[in-house]
């Protein structure tokens, strides 16, 4: 089984989110995925996998031109999760 959790930092100011992959296989929890943290980011469950919306800090803190968020989207394999794709959003 898997289990995704994320949400926001107490205690911060903006929009910072822990997200953190877990797997459990009818005894034991284990960590598969644990991304430092997201910035302005929000998640979307599917049926193959995840996706992540968040702001592209690579754009943003070098005052590049927008869009600043990007989407990345993931499968999960046996070993954990797998970016199969990633593209700007505005």
């Amino acid at each position: 089984m898997w289990i995704l959790a994320w949400g926001p930092l107490a205690g911060f100011n903006g929009n910072r989110v822990r997200m953190r992959l877990y797997a459990f296989d009818g005894a034991t929890f284990r960590t598969v995925w644990a991304p430092s943290d997201f910035y302005d980011a929000r998640v979307i469950v599917n049926g193959a996998g995840f996706s992540v919306e968040r702001l592209d800090e690579e754009r943003y803190y070098h005052v590049l031109k927008p869009p600043y968020h990007l989407r990345v989207d993931y499968i999960l394999l046996p070993d954990g999760p797998k970016a199969v794709s990633t593209q700007s959003i505005p």
